[in-house]
């Protein structure tokens, strides 16, 4: 009878957090906070309450309330992150500043024993704290012709296109201009003078590297700004998770560096030898992103991929940029820079590029084998065929060519974070294969799915192995949610599906509204894409024009200035006359007369 009351406990508990779970993905943080409040009161030695509540709090940025619950979850907890520790230790330094945290770090690490906090803690009392944003002193320097090269090989992107980030009242942007970067147009970005992006894709829908984008979410920034405060230990989080991103990037094989930004955050960098195909180059940068483990610096960073388009199309004829390094951030004035192992500061780009390795397309190939080679040449046509997933054993290489499993997994994040662990780990709870037996094994050949993935575990569980292939329902997005909350939170997945297909929300109607065809889509859902396309398009001109418009604003007035500086309303230059002329309302305008 005490067992059968003990196993009741757990599941009052577990459905209590699953149910404050479940309003928190609604966005009902207030019903949130009441259900763990009640957990508390009925199971107080729970500590799980504690943490969900801490989260919460600090997501409404109430600092004394986050460590109020954070202090409970850590006290006498054996199974805490390093990551909790940090984000614990920085609200207390934030709060009772640097000797209160150190004093924390030290308590803590008295049941922890952890290297990187006695690390920590040294670097605290000698002040050399990591993420201390000191900016290293950047003296007048003269860039060798192989500097100004490196500069243009390593960040090699659109032929014939760059662009100038302009500032005009507090506000910056970025205005493309078409004509290839030349030696001088970057050694003046190197010096300072100007401050250059690069288009990422190249007319061939390529990429020569590969970038995370590492930032504080703005809502904590501003914060922080409108309290009179500095986000240096912002910063530090931000830099945690880079190098968790860098972390999980050279387990593949590959070399990364991080860069301070100039602003909110930092990059993370992959540079490869040679161009390769952008879709690609994109899978394996969302497999990375997945497999990054951030805990509860999910609630502090986001995080954006380079690139973010997989070809150029008319309405996105160069796609996105990125800052060049390098180069002040005409926001804050700061100069980017990259960082060494050791988080200290190169200050020379010469001692980049020094050390700096460019990848090679075999490593690439290596991690990431698809049966198209065509699509190496960039010759890509997406299929249903295609994988996307990175695998090495044989076997489990031919299951994930399996047309209907492939669209699977590169439709529901949680299914395909779960196969990842599988392949590269070797290693999962029940929980999360049940959910990939319960969905993949509905599938045409799911029997063979379901088994292959199963035998690549080293304590695989053979009461989890399928006889035939399963009927009925599969696992419901609900009860996924429900099994694996911690995963479900991370890629906060809310598929929404065609009205046609009248079922219930699971990952398998991924593949029957594949199936349904374009010609089935409901005129009311089609109309909507078009609209949705429409509207697009248009957002993004008007974004276009106000940049041009802006950019030419910013020229007029450093004319007009230079004119009232000489005092004359002409110049004559190589192209013809530029002449100021005044309105009889007063105000004026530049024209050329040629």
């Amino acid at each position: 009878m005490q067992q059968n009351a003990s196993i009741q406990t757990q599941q009052s508990e577990k459905n209590l957090l699953n149910e404050g779970f479940a309003y928190e993905e609604q966005n009902n943080f207030k019903k949130a906070f009441e259900i763990y409040n009640e957990g508390l009161k009925l199971f107080p030695d729970e500590k799980e309450f504690h943490r969900r509540l801490a989260l919460l709090h600090l997501n409404n940025d109430e600092k004394k309330a986050a460590v109020k619950h954070f202090s409970q979850y850590i006290k006498d907890n054996s199974d805490i992150d390093l990551d909790t520790v940090l984000i614990y230790g920085s609200l207390v330094e934030d709060i009772s500043g640097i000797k209160a945290a150190i004093a924390c770090y030290k308590k803590i690490n008295a049941a922890m024993n952890s290297s990187d906090l006695d690390n920590l803690i040294d670097r605290l009392e000698r002040n050399d704290i990591p993420g201390k944003h000191t900016e290293p002193v950047f003296e007048e320097l003269s860039f060798s012709t192989t500097t100004v090269a490196d500069l243009i090989s390593f960040f090699q992107g659109r032929e014939n296109n760059y662009a100038l980030q302009w500032e005009k009242d507090n506000n910056t942007g970025y205005a493309p201009a078409n004509e290839p970067l030349s030696f001088q147009t970057a050694a003046r970005h190197l010096k300072g003078e100007i401050t250059l992006g690069i288009y990422q894709l190249n007319t061939g829908s390529q990429v020569k590297w590969c970038a995370f984008d590492v930032d504080i979410k703005t809502k904590m920034v501003d914060q922080r700004e409108d309290e009179g405060k500095n986000i240096n230990f912002l910063l530090y989080q931000a830099l945690t998770s880079a190098r968790e991103l860098q972390k999980v990037v050279n387990s593949r094989g590959l070399k990364s560096y991080i860069e301070f930004s100039g602003n909110k955050g930092y990059h993370v960098w992959i540079f490869f030898e040679d161009f390769i195909s952008a879709e690609k180059a994109k899978d394996l940068m969302t497999e990375i992103l997945n497999l990054a483990d951030f805990g509860v610096l999910d609630k502090i960073v986001s995080v954006e991929i380079f690139p973010k388009q997989v070809s150029l199309t008319d309405e996105k004829k160069l796609g996105n940029l990125v800052k060049l390094p390098f180069g002040i951030h005409k926001k804050t004035g700061k100069r980017s820079y990259f960082l060494d192992e050791n988080n200290k500061p190169l200050a020379d780009p010469s001692d980049f590029f020094r050390m700096a390795e460019k990848n090679t397309i075999d490593q690439f190939k290596k991690i990431y084998e698809t049966h198209d080679t065509n699509n190496d040449k960039g010759n890509e046509e997406t299929t249903r065929t295609e994988t996307v997933s990175m695998v090495k054993d044989s076997s489990v290489t031919a299951t994930m060519y399996d047309p209907e499993f492939n669209l699977l997994i590169s439709k529901c994040r949680i299914i395909d974070f779960i196969v990842n662990k599988i392949i590269w780990e070797k290693e999962c709870t029940d929980d999360e294969f049940t959910i990939v037996k319960h969905t993949a094994g509905h599938l045409k050949n799911g029997e063979k799915i379901v088994n292959t993935l199963l035998s690549n575990l080293k304590n695989a569980n053979e009461n989890l192995k399928l006889k035939k292939n399963l009927t009925g329902y599969p696992m419901g997005c609900k009860k996924i949610k429900q099994r694996v909350p911690d995963i479900a939170v991370r890629f906060n997945c809310n598929c929404t599906f065609s009205p046609d297909l009248k079922e219930y929300k699971h990952p398998v109607l991924h593949i029957r509204e594949f199936d349904l065809g374009q010609e089935q889509l409901s005129k009311q859902r089609a109309e909507a894409i078009k609209f949705q396309q429409h509207l697009e398009k248009y957002l993004e001109t008007k974004k276009e024009i106000k940049e041009k418009v802006d950019f030419v604003m910013s020229l007029e007035k450093y004319l007009n200035k230079y004119l009232n500086d000489k005092n004359i309303d002409e110049l004559k230059t190589e192209f013809g006359i530029l002449k100021r002329i005044t309105h009889p309302n007063g105000e004026t305008s530049l024209m050329m007369e040629l």
